[in-house]
């Protein structure tokens, strides 16, 4: 192996991991931005002296918000697994011209030598799982907006 394939596979290597470490990163940041929205209305609204009530324009405003930060979320994670395919896909190109000195001395998956295509439908169900946590998210959040 020379220079040029040790350096472009390494660097697959470190997108690979960078991007697989992404969703958990994205939906912990979205659950804690709805949760601190929903909870500080709930704390307004529990109060029993100087009680405050949100009005109804403000409730719209938050559920847009949590919509467009949806759409955003949806956005990233999306891009975030297109870009996992990508580099993904430079290591399998890899693994198929070196495929016989592979085989030689290891015996891989047949998986491992599979072209990957670089959509949104390939292996949905990593980011998609993810999506549905932020659509169940967003969905408590902006009932929780609505019943305070």
């Amino acid at each position: 192996m020379n220079d040029v394939e040790k350096y472009v596979l390494e660097q697959a290597k470190i997108e690979v991991e960078h991007t697989r470490s992404w969703p958990t990163k994205i939906l912990a940041f979205y659950v804690a931005i709805n949760a601190g929205l929903v909870t500080t209305l709930f704390a307004l609204a529990g109060r029993t002296s100087n009680l405050v009530t949100v009005p109804c324009w403000v409730k719209t405003v938050i559920t847009m918000a949590v919509l467009c930060l949806l759409a955003w979320a949806f956005y990233l994670l999306q891009k975030n697994h297109r870009t996992y395919l990508a580099h993904r896909k430079l290591q399998v190109q890899f693994q198929q011209v070196n495929r016989s000195d592979i085989e030689k001395r290891f015996t891989p998956p047949q998986e491992w030598f599979a072209d990957i295509d670089v959509r949104l439908g390939t292996r949905w169900q990593g980011w998609s799982f993810y999506f549905y946590l932020v659509v169940l998210v967003s969905t408590f959040s902006i009932v929780g907006v609505w019943a305070s």
